[in-house]
Order: C-alpha cells, then structure tokens, then sequence
C-alpha cells in the first residue's frame, strides 16, 4: 500500500481534492461561488505548466532522435494528430452552432447581447 501511494501520490492527492470540491459544492451549492477564484488560478496555473511542458517534451524528443526515417514518421505522426483534433474541434464547433442556432438567425445584435451578458456575468463573479 506504501508503495501504491508513493508512486501515485500526486494523482491521488488530485482526484482527493476533485472528490472534496464536488462535495463542498454539493453541500454548499451557491455559496461555494466564494471558492471559484481558487478553481480559476487552478486551471490557469495547470494551462501555464502543460502547454510549455508538451512543447518542451516534443522538441526535446526531436533533438535526440538520431535517425531521420524515425523522425519523419514522428513527424508524419504529430500532424496527423494535429489535423485530426483540428477537424474534430471544427465538427464540435458546427454541431454546437447548429444546436443553439445563433448563426442561422443573422441577429449580429442578439448574438452581441449574449456575448455582453456572459462577459459581465464573469466580472460579477
């Protein structure tokens, strides 16, 4: 059992503290709103570390590779990935459009008042 936590304390330790803040925003519901910031700098701190680290990661495996066949197919490999997420995220896009039809109506200013609503919500909170 030590040896389980040892190797995997930090994921314990996170999905420990998921589990507690589902609890508390459970219990407390609109009044768990005072701890959102905390969630915020969470996240934001998370999108600082893994984007530097997944580029680090990649050029780092880059520079060592000695052998150019392998590279290409890495190479080959990681813009394959790329396009397949980016076709992936412009499917989620349509269908999410079509679903909340705000393009289809062509109201510019009903599309803003949402827009406007949603941004002051988030300074409110």
């Amino acid at each position: 059992m030590k040896k389980i936590f040892k190797n995997y304390k930090q994921t314990i330790i996170l999905l420990g503290a998921i589990i507690i803040g589902g609890i508390i925003g459970f219990i407390f519901k609109e009044d768990a709103v005072i701890l959102k910031p905390f969630g915020d700098l969470f996240i934001n701190m998370m999108f600082i570390i893994i984007v530097p680290l997944i580029f680090l990661t990649i050029a780092s495996s880059i520079i060592k590779m000695e052998d150019t066949k392998r590279l290409g197919k890495v190479m080959s490999r990681i813009f394959i990935v790329f396009i397949i997420t980016s076709v992936v995220a412009v499917v989620i896009g349509l269908i999410g459009t079509s679903f909340t039809q705000l393009v289809s109506s062509g109201d510019v200013k009903e599309i803003t008042r949402l827009f406007d609503y949603s941004a002051r919500i988030d300074t409110e909170l």
